[in-house]
């Protein structure tokens, strides 16, 4: 009997661990697709907006893209996006949401070179108000899958993933947390006033 292929759709803010993870799952024959880069080298935008550093997406076309790419793909596949949620619905079977989370702090040290102090700032923001994992708790509900990279290397998350030993459903609460460790929110917020 042949197993049916799975599609695991990856999402979370920048620096998390999206495309290293996807590319970790290589080794168990998943191909990855990165919607970020199929974006700009299909020039699937609309335009380039210089105050978010960001392409704006032209979601009609990156949805069409995505899709045909999808049906032709036999094999298992990773769909690397940071709300690659929003695309699971062109799939039927969607088994799996993946919200990739990082401790914010842990979050700023990692991406501070890459993305620049200002993108950074948004980005950890983002991770301690549980956006990108709401969002996607709300379209999906119990097909979300949270798992924290902050300090667990990619292979044994890809290995987890591949052996489905994460509980859907389960939320990682960054500000609930902190409230708690009262200096870690103060470290918080003395970055994101700067």
């Amino acid at each position: 009997m042949s197993q049916k292929r799975q599609i695991l759709f990856i999402s979370g803010t920048p620096g998390v661990g999206k495309s290293t993870i996807c590319k970790e799952l290589e080794k168990f024959n998943f191909v990855h697709l990165d919607v970020g880069k199929l974006v700009k080298d299909k020039k699937l935008y609309l335009k380039y907006d210089e105050k978010t550093d960001s392409f704006v997406v032209s979601m009609k076309r990156m949805k069409k893209s995505v899709e045909k790419i999808i049906r032709k793909t036999k094999v298992n596949m990773t769909v690397d996006w940071i709300h690659s949620y929003e695309l699971a619905s062109l799939v039927r079977s969607t088994k799996r949401i993946i919200v990739l989370r990082c401790e914010p702090l842990i979050l700023y040290k990692r991406t501070l070179k890459k993305y620049g102090v200002r993108k950074t700032k948004e980005n950890v923001l983002s991770e301690f108000l549980n956006q990108i994992s709401h969002e996607a708790h709300v379209m999906f509900r119990s097909n979300v899958i949270e798992i924290d990279t902050s300090n667990m290397s990619a292979e044994k998350i890809a290995l987890l993933i591949v052996e489905d030993k994460y509980k859907p459903g389960e939320k990682i609460d960054w500000m609930k947390k902190y409230l708690k460790e009262r200096s870690k929110l103060n470290r918080l917020f003395k970055i994101v006033e700067r």
